[in-house]
């Protein structure tokens, strides 16, 4: 999965986070602070893993609660990734 060209991704105090570039960052004011388990998804996407393979590492990562579907988080997350302009 492809970054948008007007985001960059940096390690910031041990905190990830996502900063709008260019015109994007006056028009939006936002920069995006990801938590570790989001960390995670957005690396493996951007090495270009399926959904399905980020899922399963998330499973191996993560103690997982019952009843809640990894493929589903990962599914929601790249909808939100994609809502936000993040990623193309």
């Amino acid at each position: 999965m492809e970054l948008n060209p007007d985001m960059i991704v940096r390690n910031i105090g041990g905190n990830c986070v996502i900063v709008p570039i260019g015109r994007s960052l006056s028009e939006q004011g936002v920069i995006y602070n990801l938590n570790g388990t989001s960390k995670v998804i957005l690396e493996k996407l951007r090495a270009g893993a399926d959904e399905a393979a980020v899922a399963s590492a998330l499973v191996e990562q993560y103690d997982i609660p019952s009843g809640v579907s990894p493929l589903e988080v990962v599914r929601g997350f790249v909808q939100e990734l994609k809502r936000h302009g993040i990623v193309l």
